[in-house]
């Protein structure tokens, strides 16, 4: 048996449950400083991202922003935050964005995206996003997280690119020299002009090797196949060639030939 002391007094009913809601409050006041702790970290990590960060409203308006963000369009927090980002677009690219931001539910909440923007000095740069949309547990839209970057100049570069292989095409396909492109020993691509030197369809040259259209032995009596092998691997050696070459027509009569033989190297 425990016998309590003389003086020992019962906690009454309402001190109990004082002393309840005080460790409650405490409790409370911990997980709550833990919380802004936390908050406060996960915004230093946000300031300090190169990318650009922000959040914003379902019709476009902007609730975060971090410095990369303010430092890219030249503004400050307070006269970004409240704005819509969809002003910094150009006119035609606002419906694409406003089709794309309905795209999102909470079963397909990230999705990414490349657009153009204004900067505030009229300059139109290129932009990729990574967006998330945040639900609510009943699948109401809340707002959109995002994380961006400038891509400007890897787009000017893939344009550039464009341009190029589209210059080097028009070229190819209206030379009046036949041209043909080998991989591997065999034919992989030729111009119309090849196609009508050879008098046989592409789908017939696409595949082959050059000693398929040549007779036995080249007119130095050097066995056709021997010959070829020779020519490539030393163009291969980075050694341009240039020799005289007969093909063969599929009459099998004969046409004799100018051969530039050269490497080039893909990027």
């Amino acid at each position: 048996y425990l016998i309590p002391p003389r003086d020992f007094v019962a906690p009454d009913p309402v001190s109990r449950e004082v002393d309840r809601v005080l460790k409650n409050l405490c409790d409370h006041q911990r997980i709550l400083e833990n919380l802004l702790k936390s908050e406060e970290k996960y915004r230093l990590l946000l300031e300090r991202q190169t990318d650009l960060v922000c959040g914003f409203n379902p019709d476009g308006t902007l609730t975060f922003v971090n410095k990369a963000y303010c430092d890219y369009f030249k503004m400050t927090k307070e006269d970004l935050i409240g704005a819509n980002f969809m002003n910094f677009l150009p006119e035609k690219e606002r419906p694409r964005l406003r089709e794309y931001l309905s795209r999102f539910s909470p079963a397909n909440p990230i999705q990414t995206i490349q657009h153009n923007t204004i900067l505030p000095d009229g300059q139109i740069r290129w932009q990729y996003w990574i967006d998330q949309a945040i639900f609510d547990p009943d699948g109401t839209l809340l707002e959109f997280q995002s994380v961006g970057r400038d891509i400007t100049e890897r787009k000017e570069a893939e344009e550039a690119l464009q341009e190029s292989e589209t210059k080097y095409r028009t070229l190819f396909e209206s030379s009046n020299d036949a041209i043909f492109l080998l991989q591997d020993g065999r034919y992989v691509d030729c111009n119309p002009r090849a196609v009508e030197l050879f008098n046989r369809p592409r789908e017939a040259i696409l595949g082959q090797t050059p000693a398929a259209f040549s007779p036995l032995d080249q007119p130095d009596g050097m066995p056709s196949k021997e010959a070829y092998v020779q020519y490539l691997q030393t163009a291969l050696n980075n050694i341009p060639q240039f020799f005289e070459w007969r093909h063969l027509r599929p009459d099998q009569t004969g046409f004799d030939v100018e051969v530039n033989l050269k490497r080039i190297h893909f990027l």
